[in-house]
Protein backbone atom coordinates (compact mmCIF):
# COMPACT_ATOMS: atom_id res chain seq x y z
CA UNK A 1 0.00 0.00 0.00
CA UNK A 2 1.07 3.53 -1.05
CA UNK A 3 0.55 5.92 1.87
CA UNK A 4 -2.81 4.26 2.75
CA UNK A 5 -4.29 4.22 -0.31
CA UNK A 6 -4.46 -0.11 -1.69
CA UNK A 7 -2.81 0.04 -5.03
CA UNK A 8 -5.20 -2.55 -5.83
CA UNK A 9 -7.95 -0.19 -5.95
CA UNK A 10 -8.95 0.26 -9.57
CA UNK A 11 -9.04 -3.60 -9.37
CA UNK A 12 -11.52 -3.73 -6.95
CA UNK A 13 -9.45 -4.42 -3.93
CA UNK A 14 -11.91 -3.28 -0.89
CA UNK A 15 -9.32 -3.58 2.19
CA UNK A 16 -9.37 0.18 2.45
CA UNK A 17 -6.24 0.25 4.52
CA UNK A 18 -7.64 -3.15 6.51
CA UNK A 19 -4.03 -5.39 5.60
CA UNK A 20 -5.16 -8.51 6.52
CA UNK A 21 -8.03 -8.04 3.95
CA UNK A 22 -5.43 -6.54 1.47
CA UNK A 23 -3.33 -9.41 1.73
CA UNK A 24 -5.90 -12.00 1.08
CA UNK A 25 -7.54 -9.77 -2.06
CA UNK A 26 -3.74 -9.64 -3.34
CA UNK A 27 -3.09 -13.43 -3.40
CA UNK A 28 -6.35 -13.58 -5.28
CA UNK A 29 -5.19 -10.88 -7.65
CA UNK A 30 -1.99 -12.60 -7.95
CA UNK A 31 -3.65 -15.61 -9.04
CA UNK A 32 -6.18 -14.24 -11.79
CA UNK A 33 -2.83 -12.58 -12.96
CA UNK A 34 -0.78 -15.67 -13.05
CA UNK A 35 -3.63 -17.54 -15.34
CA UNK A 36 -4.40 -13.84 -17.44
CA UNK A 37 -4.02 -15.74 -20.95
CA UNK A 38 -6.81 -18.57 -20.23
CA UNK A 39 -10.50 -17.75 -20.50
CA UNK A 40 -13.30 -18.84 -17.72
CA UNK A 41 -17.09 -18.67 -17.81
CA UNK A 42 -18.61 -15.42 -16.25
CA UNK A 43 -21.07 -16.94 -13.46
CA UNK A 44 -23.96 -14.63 -14.22
CA UNK A 45 -24.19 -14.87 -18.13
CA UNK A 46 -21.78 -18.14 -18.98
CA UNK A 47 -20.19 -15.62 -21.40
CA UNK A 48 -16.41 -15.76 -21.89
CA UNK A 49 -14.21 -13.04 -19.77
CA UNK A 50 -11.06 -12.98 -18.14
CA UNK A 51 -9.73 -14.49 -14.60
CA UNK A 52 -8.94 -10.87 -13.16
CA UNK A 53 -12.98 -9.85 -14.80
CA UNK A 54 -14.20 -12.14 -12.26
CA UNK A 55 -11.60 -11.56 -9.57
CA UNK A 56 -12.36 -8.04 -9.35
CA UNK A 57 -16.14 -7.29 -10.81
CA UNK A 58 -17.38 -10.90 -9.94
CA UNK A 59 -18.50 -11.07 -13.72
CA UNK A 60 -17.98 -10.19 -17.34
CA UNK A 61 -17.88 -6.55 -19.18
CA UNK A 62 -21.49 -7.26 -20.55
CA UNK A 63 -22.99 -7.80 -17.08
CA UNK A 64 -20.91 -4.77 -15.53
CA UNK A 65 -22.17 -2.74 -18.26
CA UNK A 66 -25.90 -4.08 -17.10
CA UNK A 67 -25.26 -3.64 -13.88
CA UNK A 68 -23.84 -0.08 -14.31
CA UNK A 69 -26.92 1.13 -16.55
CA UNK A 70 -29.33 0.05 -13.55
CA UNK A 71 -27.03 1.57 -11.40
CA UNK A 72 -27.39 4.80 -13.64
CA UNK A 73 -30.12 4.75 -15.93
CA UNK A 74 -30.13 8.39 -16.75
CA UNK A 75 -27.41 7.99 -18.38
CA UNK A 76 -27.27 6.13 -21.32
CA UNK A 77 -24.63 5.28 -23.02
CA UNK A 78 -22.57 7.99 -20.81
CA UNK A 79 -21.82 5.07 -18.73
CA UNK A 80 -19.44 2.80 -20.47
CA UNK A 81 -17.68 0.07 -18.58
CA UNK A 82 -14.00 -1.23 -19.17
CA UNK A 83 -12.74 -4.56 -18.11
CA UNK A 84 -10.28 -3.64 -14.68
CA UNK A 85 -6.60 -3.04 -16.19
CA UNK A 86 -3.03 -4.25 -15.06
CA UNK A 87 -0.67 -1.25 -15.16
CA UNK A 88 2.57 -2.45 -13.63
CA UNK A 89 5.42 -0.62 -14.27
CA UNK A 90 5.80 2.97 -15.65
CA UNK A 91 3.03 5.08 -17.89
CA UNK A 92 3.39 7.63 -19.63
CA UNK A 93 1.44 10.10 -21.13
CA UNK A 94 3.15 12.03 -24.60
CA UNK A 95 1.63 14.57 -27.13
CA UNK A 96 3.74 16.54 -29.63
CA UNK A 97 6.93 13.99 -28.92
CA UNK A 98 6.82 14.41 -25.17
CA UNK A 99 6.43 13.06 -22.31
CA UNK A 100 3.89 15.05 -20.15
CA UNK A 101 3.12 12.38 -17.73
CA UNK A 102 4.95 9.83 -15.91
CA UNK A 103 4.27 7.39 -13.19
CA UNK A 104 4.12 3.82 -11.87
CA UNK A 105 0.49 4.55 -9.91
CA UNK A 106 -1.90 4.79 -12.40
CA UNK A 107 -5.82 4.02 -11.94
CA UNK A 108 -8.08 2.76 -14.85
CA UNK A 109 -11.81 4.23 -14.64
CA UNK A 110 -13.85 3.37 -17.94
CA UNK A 111 -10.98 2.53 -20.48
CA UNK A 112 -8.83 5.80 -19.13
CA UNK A 113 -5.39 6.43 -17.47
CA UNK A 114 -5.95 8.19 -14.44
CA UNK A 115 -2.32 9.99 -13.43
CA UNK A 116 -1.67 11.34 -9.90
CA UNK A 117 -1.58 15.13 -10.20
CA UNK A 118 2.10 15.49 -9.26
CA UNK A 119 2.99 12.92 -11.89
CA UNK A 120 2.02 15.62 -14.62
CA UNK A 121 4.44 18.32 -16.07
CA UNK A 122 2.89 21.61 -14.66
CA UNK A 123 4.64 23.55 -17.16
CA UNK A 124 2.48 21.80 -20.30
CA UNK A 125 -0.70 22.64 -18.54
CA UNK A 126 -2.72 25.82 -19.42
CA UNK A 127 -6.35 26.30 -17.41
CA UNK A 128 -9.54 25.75 -19.56
CA UNK A 129 -13.24 26.96 -19.13
CA UNK A 130 -14.51 23.51 -20.86
CA UNK A 131 -16.50 21.58 -18.30
CA UNK A 132 -18.33 18.60 -18.25
CA UNK A 133 -20.71 16.49 -16.36
CA UNK A 134 -20.07 12.75 -15.49
CA UNK A 135 -23.97 11.12 -13.57
CA UNK A 136 -21.32 8.99 -11.57
CA UNK A 137 -18.09 10.80 -11.05
CA UNK A 138 -19.10 14.53 -11.32
CA UNK A 139 -18.22 17.80 -12.79
CA UNK A 140 -15.11 17.53 -14.97
CA UNK A 141 -12.43 20.42 -15.47
CA UNK A 142 -10.45 20.22 -18.30
CA UNK A 143 -6.92 21.67 -18.83
CA UNK A 144 -5.40 22.03 -22.58
CA UNK A 145 -1.65 20.92 -23.08
CA UNK A 146 1.00 23.69 -24.51
CA UNK A 147 4.16 21.55 -25.81
CA UNK A 148 6.44 23.02 -28.37
CA UNK A 149 4.20 26.38 -28.85
CA UNK A 150 1.39 23.77 -30.39
CA UNK A 151 -1.81 23.84 -27.90
CA UNK A 152 -4.12 20.84 -27.75
CA UNK A 153 -7.36 22.13 -26.26
CA UNK A 154 -8.68 20.90 -23.30
CA UNK A 155 -6.52 17.51 -23.44
CA UNK A 156 -6.85 16.44 -20.07
CA UNK A 157 -9.35 16.61 -17.13
CA UNK A 158 -9.54 16.12 -13.84
CA UNK A 159 -12.57 15.98 -11.17
CA UNK A 160 -11.65 18.43 -8.49
CA UNK A 161 -14.36 17.41 -6.47
CA UNK A 162 -15.61 13.61 -7.48
CA UNK A 163 -18.74 12.18 -6.24
CA UNK A 164 -18.52 9.17 -3.40
CA UNK A 165 -18.56 6.46 -6.43
CA UNK A 166 -15.84 7.57 -8.12
CA UNK A 167 -13.19 9.06 -5.11
CA UNK A 168 -10.19 6.84 -6.52
CA UNK A 169 -9.69 9.12 -9.16
CA UNK A 170 -9.68 12.38 -6.63
CA UNK A 171 -6.71 14.37 -7.05
CA UNK A 172 -5.80 12.52 -10.76
CA UNK A 173 -5.35 13.43 -14.35
CA UNK A 174 -6.36 11.87 -17.49
CA UNK A 175 -5.86 12.66 -21.12
CA UNK A 176 -7.46 11.73 -25.21
CA UNK A 177 -7.20 14.15 -27.84
CA UNK A 178 -3.81 12.26 -29.26
CA UNK A 179 -2.23 12.16 -26.06
CA UNK A 180 -0.62 9.01 -26.34
CA UNK A 181 -0.49 6.42 -22.77
CA UNK A 182 1.84 3.68 -23.31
Amino acid sequence: MRSGRCAEAHLGCPCRGDQTIHEERSKEITEARAHAAESVDCPECGAATTPLSIVSWGHCRACRTAQSREMYPSAGELVPVTEPEDHRGMTTASWNGTVVAESDDIVTVEGNAYFPRDAVREDVLRPSAKQTVCPWKGTASYFDLEVGGQVNGAAAWYYPEPKDAAQEIAGRVAFWKGVEIR
